[in-house]
């Protein structure tokens, strides 16, 4: 009976502990979003004014900013979208290189039964393509794939690259944020150290692909992707 009653007030002491853990993160989600919401409440006054005087200064009415908000939802529902050729034709012409690798491997091992295989896929891919012709190395088709095939890597990487930094922003804004907790500022900062590493290794990925463009895109570097902050000089990477 001892033995029940001393389990029973263990419990029960447990429990108030685990609800007062619970009251104290409910009251630091509270005081978090409520922070957060007069935050927005400022940088709306503010920003709101300035808003009005840069559209005033520029000629911006309220149709253009909802006609860029629109083009700005189709671009980035498009993003990373390829025409159903281009894809083919990518794969077509990898499959040429396999196919030309294959002879060369064939003359040197007998290895016909791969060489046979990457045959048929090529026949059935032209036929799917409709050519009439198998391309040459030196064939215009052939070459403005592999242009193609440059282009998507470095467009791939430099994708990767933008969102690899944009959350490193993310980040850093919640890392200023007032009253953020200190575990949490441990967390984030943790974070941000194993993003620097992925940017890192994304900006090598990228100069890999600037390299093969022609004419080869300027390199990037890490103190200078570091200092991005705004997705414009994303796009002027993109179209330069």
């Amino acid at each position: 009976m001892f033995m029940k009653e001393v389990d029973i007030d263990k419990a029960l002491l447990l429990g108030d502990g685990e609800g007062a853990e619970s009251h104290n993160h409910d009251a630091n989600l509270g005081t978090l979003l409520l922070n957060n919401y007069r935050q927005a409440l400022d940088i709306i006054v503010r920003e709101s004014v300035a808003l009005q005087e840069a559209m005033s200064a520029l000629g911006v009415k309220e149709g253009d900013l909802e006609k860029w908000q629109a083009e700005e939802v189709d671009h980035f529902q498009m993003a990373g979208k390829e025409r159903e050729w281009d894809t083919h034709a990518v794969e077509y012409v990898k499959l040429l290189q396999q196919l030309r690798d294959a002879q060369l491997e064939t003359q040197r091992r007998h290895a016909s039964e791969q060489l046979e295989e990457i045959q048929q896929q090529v026949i059935s891919m032209e036929l799917e393509l409709g050519i009439q012709k198998c391309w040459e190395p030196s064939s215009p088709e052939y070459q403005e794939t592999l242009k193609y095939i440059s282009e998507r890597k470095y467009h791939c990487a430099l994708d990767n690259l933008q969102c690899l930094v944009v959350q490193r922003l993310f980040e850093l804004q919640k890392l200023n944020i007032l009253q953020t907790a200190y575990k949490m500022c441990m967390h984030i900062a943790k974070a941000l150290q194993v993003r620097c590493r992925a940017i890192q290794a994304a900006v090598r990925k990228y100069n890999d692909a600037a390299s093969t463009l022609q004419p080869p895109r300027q390199a990037l570097n890490w103190s200078k992707v570091s200092h991005y902050s705004f997705l414009e000089e994303f796009t002027l990477l993109r179209e330069t």
